[in-house]
């Protein structure tokens, strides 16, 4: 080997060590990339109503159905009408799961199930035009609830409905899942 190529070597040689020790003794720079466990989904609360043993608000896991609910208010009653509810839909947070009586009928309610989305119609507060949109409830009935509630003042009870004309306890059971006395 030629001089000029071991004084070549040399330099590329320490230029390659300098460059691995500067490697070795630096400092990383950024952060370590950190791997998180996937977020554990938050519990649910759903209202469950009409024919089951203990009605009120249950908490429930994210992925729970309409059965759970059920099951979490101890149960269905004899007097349930179980024809009528999809036991296998998801919940939702939020969600108002109803329980028909033999006897009872649903109607309006999104896919077969008995639940509401949460948008009940708050009878002390709504407009004629909101009640309305309830099943069995035209124009004439949404004006007499709105000026039964202007002459008489709020709603103490769903069963105080009623009292106004033309509201018999059948169309008080149908629109009960799906009004509110209160936001």
């Amino acid at each position: 080997m030629k001089s000029w190529q071991l004084v070549a070597f040399g330099i590329v040689l320490g230029l390659l060590s300098s460059a691995l020790i500067l490697l070795v003794i630096s400092r990383p720079v950024g952060e370590p990339i950190q791997i998180l466990p996937a977020p554990t989904p938050k519990p649910i609360m759903v209202d469950v109503a009409g024919e089951v043993l203990n009605p009120g608000i249950y908490t429930l896991p994210a992925d729970a159905r309409v059965a759970d609910g059920i099951a979490a208010a101890g149960g269905l009653l004899e007097s349930a009408n179980t024809d009528q509810i999809n036991l296998a839909a998801h919940l939702a947070d939020g969600d108002k799961v109803w329980v028909p009586a033999v006897g009872q009928t649903v109607v309006n309610i999104p896919d077969g199930s008995v639940r509401s989305s949460g948008f009940l119609i708050n009878i002390n507060a709504a407009s004629a035009n909101e009640i309305e949109t309830l099943p069995g409830i035209g124009e004439v009935k949404a004006n007499q609830i709105v000026t039964y509630r202007d002459e008489h003042g709020l709603f103490m009870s769903v069963e105080d409905l009623l009292n106004v004309p033309g509201i018999g306890s059948e169309l008080l059971e149908t629109i009960r899942p799906l009004i509110t006395l209160s936001d």
